[in-house]
């Protein structure tokens, strides 16, 4: 029976070292994980971050200035969707996703589309 106790008393320590190894490993990989996003959100190229990354040395006036043009570019790319789903008109939005003339817009404005007009 002492040896029945101390089998128990053996498996409750493996399990508890079994449990803080796996807590170590998935502390690793959240700082490893953290660390690679932040260094892509860091480093994306977008028209936002590159405004952000002159920001700081410009007067608020030619900050303004940016920012409207910034806006200005980015409404050519909005798109008003009509789409016609066997009876009723749906309508939507979207935006000219490259140079080819793709549209990224929502799956329920064009689900059951029979035909679009942007």
């Amino acid at each position: 029976m002492g040896e029945t106790k101390k089998d128990s008393k053996n498996s409750l320590i493996i399990n508890l070292l079994i449990t803080i190894l796996i807590i170590e490993i998935g502390l690793v990989a959240f700082y490893y994980i953290n660390k690679e996003f932040h260094q892509q959100v860091i480093t994306g190229n977008s028209k936002l971050s590159q405004y952000n990354a002159i920001k700081s040395s410009q007067t608020k006036d030619s900050k303004q200035t940016n920012i409207k043009a910034i806006i200005s570019d980015n409404q050519e790319k909005v798109m008003y969707i009509e789409v016609n789903d066997g009876g009723d008109m749906v309508s939507g939005s979207g935006f000219l996703y490259d140079t080819n003339g793709d549209i990224i817009t929502n799956a329920h404005v064009v689900s059951g589309a029979f035909n679009s007009k942007s």
